[in-house]
Order: structure tokens, then sequence, then C-alpha cells
């Protein structure tokens, strides 16, 4: 029962932040050339 608990909170971990990431680069890529600088612009 561990390993099944543990594999699933794992693939949803990782399920999380790739979705996580991957709405980070489209809101950074949406943003403009401000973001792309290379700062962490997270105000708002």
């Amino acid at each position: 029962m561990a390993d099944a608990m543990s594999t699933y909170a794992i693939t949803i971990g990782i399920f999380v932040f790739l979705v996580g990431v991957l709405f980070a680069t489209r809101a950074r890529r949406g943003r403009g050339p401000e973001a792309q600088e290379g700062r962490p612009a997270e105000s708002g």
C-alpha cells in the first residue's frame, strides 16, 4: 500500500510540476520582452 501511495504521489507531483513549468513558460512568452530579460517579474 505504501508503495502505491508513494508512486501515486510522485506521479502527481511530476505532472503538477510539468504543468506549472509549461504555464510559466507560456506566461513569460506572452507577457513581453520585459519577462524575457531574465528577471522573475511576478507582480500581480
